[in-house]
């Protein structure tokens, strides 16, 4: 009836008060930069089909390729860069973008707009066994780690890469390798790597864990250089009962047969 304080016209037009009081307040809320721990929990509360706006504030720590890490008194966070502003390790920046869940576990966080806000000295990289890196300590962090080059393999995910694995003779770690660079010459090496350790849980590598993302610059330093004779090594016996774990320990060997397929270039099959 008209003239009533709650008609249905009076409860329409309150409602859409309601509702754009609600919109800025989301608006004001989505522009205020919060932790980066509490921007990875928001990211996982939300369906793997969805974004969320995000606003940071931190220091870079680390430079790979196309990303960086980044970190506040609340935690660590890798960033995709989806935008030409370069940074580097010691900026204090804010950084706006899209927030993406990877499959409710670990957090892609992309990055439209980077501001510079100042710079101060880095912080030194923290030095890590391998065993440490897969522990979850030092996720998204920068970190300096030793080990043997034991393997090289084409990453079957992104063709621009190799998969590398470090092994220490105890424990293992994966970090990638451009492909336009000569993997030989540390092959059976060991070497010092400056990295982002960068986990990779729940996502399509389902049989690599960690990702060690080798800093921008020169992050590798060999400490011993590969044997000059490369088959002063022991020759395969047999791989049968061999875990794919144990595998990865075994490093180089020798192998005498007959080639019987090739593929890719980069594949040999051989009759022993």
């Amino acid at each position: 009836m008209p003239g009533l304080p709650y008609s249905r016209e009076n409860i329409r037009m309150k409602s859409d008060i309601i509702i754009e009081m609600i919109s800025c307040l989301s608006i004001c809320l989505l522009a205020t930069v919060i932790p980066i721990s509490d921007a990875l929990k928001l990211a996982n509360s939300v369906g793997m089909d969805q974004e969320r706006p995000f606003e940071i504030r931190g220091q870079v720590t680390g430079i790979a390729k196309g990303s960086f890490s980044i970190t506040d008194d609340s935690g660590h966070a890798f960033i995709h860069r989806m935008t030409t502003n370069k940074v580097a390790a010691g900026d204090i920046v804010t950084v706006r973008g899209s927030l993406c869940p990877d499959k409710g576990k670990y957090t892609s966080l992309r990055a439209t707009e980077i501001i510079k806000e100042g710079f101060r000295q880095a912080p030194v990289p923290t030095p890590a066994t391998l065993k440490e890196i897969t522990s979850g300590r030092f996720d998204y962090r920068v970190v300096r780690t030793q080990g043997i080059v034991s393997d090289a393999v084409a990453d079957g995910i992104d063709s621009r890469y190799f998969l590398i694995t470090l092994t220490d003779g105890a424990d293992s770690a994966v970090m990638v390798w451009p492909r336009d660079k000569d993997v030989n010459s540390i092959l059976d090496a060991r070497i010092e790597l400056l990295c982002i350790c960068r986990p990779t849980y729940f996502t399509s590598r389902l049989f690599v864990p960690y990702l060690l993302e080798p800093c921008r610059g020169e992050p590798l330093r060999i400490i011993e250089p590969p044997p000059t004779d490369w088959f002063s090594v022991d020759s395969i016996s047999s791989l049968l009962n061999i875990s794919p774990s144990e595998m990865l320990h075994l490093g180089r060997r020798r192998a005498t047969g007959t080639v019987i397929a090739i593929w890719d270039n980069a594949y040999v099959m051989i009759r022993t």
